[in-house]
């Protein structure tokens, strides 16, 4: 799988989006904004629609559109949803539900409000490590998530022998509350999955992180998981990845070695407790590693009750605040800036639809023209002069059909405002616009009377000015 960007990092042509568009429609899910993307598949943030007006902020994870028709990609996503859908636990990303839309292959999945532990690792284009006991605490919640994965079962009650296969800073996901998620199981091995677990001379995951039997094409089980999380947190203890070189033959190589350098040489301060638990993740024997995810999790948990200080998730979410609080800023308003417009688009659609669902039309036929966005309903009152003594009267200006049946004008309001109307505040303590007014209410101000031809000049000269009252609707 290829790295997967985060937002800001996106350099995409509408093009590569294929048939998706910010405002797309799959299933009850709108699309939002695209936000990341990897070597199989793109991920958006997505409106989630229910009844009376119900929304959910989710995320929905799209094939790319290139890969679309191919049939092993396919598989791989449906085996993803199959495999994750199965896992609930507070340290594994939730799956919602699978979808195709006119074939367009989805998934719904739980929205993050942070960022991959990449990130936060890479915040200046360079590796910077966090402090030990943060790392720590990440890995050990991310090892619980894991370990409810390997543990899975299926219906009939069968150990499924979930191996993740492809865990590394960008699938560990950090919420804004510091709560570590597990992620991406797109290329994860279990019983009865539809791709193929190996082909040959392919490799499945990011190599700087894969375990030696990964490598080599030996069997895999939960012990790999175990030592790509050791790889993870060597680097994100000291900033450095354990097996380096130039190409991916040299880190091969270090790799099939043994060839790592212990923590305590690059950082003299370096928790020796911690130290012996990363070395035994990165044993390049499996049986030297712990067995399970979660007996490397009691032994992070005990090297953090032994360090003097508790650390909570609460750490976590300061650390991660710290590094990329402005990037998850500018991601939440851009978010409330594309829900805003697809609520705007909404009612305009709404707004001009008749009760059966269909465009409003005037009493010619032709269809009703949509406002401008931003523009309130309101009613206003014009004065006019009487025409000319003699003249014929002005027959009646054509009815347009609103919903309901109710006829109004067309003529904008000399007082109407262009432009959209100001961003609404958000929270739970924003003030909320006033509810509008149903349209029926709106178009039910009396109508004139229709003008009566003048009457005829006497002696006693012209009679006095007739005024007309008209109603007009601004839109």
């Amino acid at each position: 799988m290829a790295e997967v960007l985060p937002m800001d990092e996106l350099v995409e042509e509408p093009s590569d989006f294929g048939a998706l568009r910010p405002g797309s429609k799959l299933g009850r899910y709108e699309l939002l904004i695209p936000v990341a993307r990897g070597g199989m598949a793109r991920v958006w943030a997505a409106r989630q629609h229910g009844q009376r007006g119900f929304t959910k902020l989710v995320a929905v994870k799209t094939i790319l559109p290139h890969l679309a028709r191919e049939e092993e990609f396919e598989r791989m996503f449906l085996d993803e949803a199959r495999i994750a859908s199965g896992v609930h636990h507070p340290n594994v990303c939730e799956i919602y539900e699978l979808g195709d839309e006119r074939g367009t292959l989805y998934m719904a999945m739980e929205w993050v409000s942070g960022d991959s532990f990449s990130r936060v690792l890479r915040t200046s284009g360079k590796t910077e490590p966090v402090e030990p006991r943060v790392a720590a605490r990440v890995i050990a919640d991310a090892c619980a998530g894991l370990h409810a994965a390997h543990e899975l079962v299926d219906e009939n009650n069968r150990h499924m022998g979930v191996v993740h296969r492809d865990l590394s800073p960008h699938n560990i996901l950090i919420t804004g509350d510091g709560v570590a998620k597990v992620a991406d199981f797109g290329v994860a091995k279990a019983l009865g999955q539809l791709h193929e677990a190996t082909s040959a001379g392919q490799l499945k995951g990011k190599i700087s992180y894969m375990a030696p039997e990964q490598v080599t094409g030996a069997e895999v089980d939960r012990r790999s998981d175990v030592f790509s999380l050791g790889c993870v947190l060597y680097e994100s203890t000291t900033g450095q990845k354990p097996f380096k070189g130039d190409g991916d033959h040299q880190v091969m190589h270090a790799l099939l070695q043994g060839d790592v350098t212990p923590p305590s040489q690059i950082i003299r301060s370096y928790p020796q407790a911690l130290e012996r638990i990363v070395l035994r993740a990165l044993s390049p024997q499996a049986l030297l590693r712990f067995p399970t995810a979660e007996q490397m999790r009691y032994a992070l948990e005990e090297f953090l009750a032994r360090s003097g200080q508790l650390v909570t998730q609460a750490n976590v979410a300061q650390t991660v605040r710290a590094r990329i609080g402005p990037l998850m800023d500018r991601r939440k308003e851009r978010i409330r800036l594309a829900s805003q417009a697809g609520d705007r688009d909404a009612w305009q659609d709404a707004a001009h639809m008749t009760p059966s669902g269909a465009r409003a039309t005037s009493a010619s036929g032709v269809k009703q023209s949509v406002p401008a966005a931003g523009r309130p309903l309101y009613s206003t009152m014009q004065m006019q002069q009487p025409p000319p003594a003699g003249a014929a009267p002005e027959p009646p200006p054509p009815q347009v059909l609103m919903p309901g049946g109710a006829p109004a004008f067309s003529e904008p309001s000399p007082h109407s405002s262009p432009g959209y109307p100001a961003p609404m505040q958000t929270g739970p303590f924003a003030q909320q616009p006033a509810a509008a007014p149903p349209m029926a209410t709106l178009l039910s101000a009396p109508q004139a009377p229709a003008p009566q031809p003048p009457a005829p000049a006497s002696a006693a000269g012209p009679p006095p000015p007739v005024q007309r009252l008209s109603t007009t609707l601004a839109l």
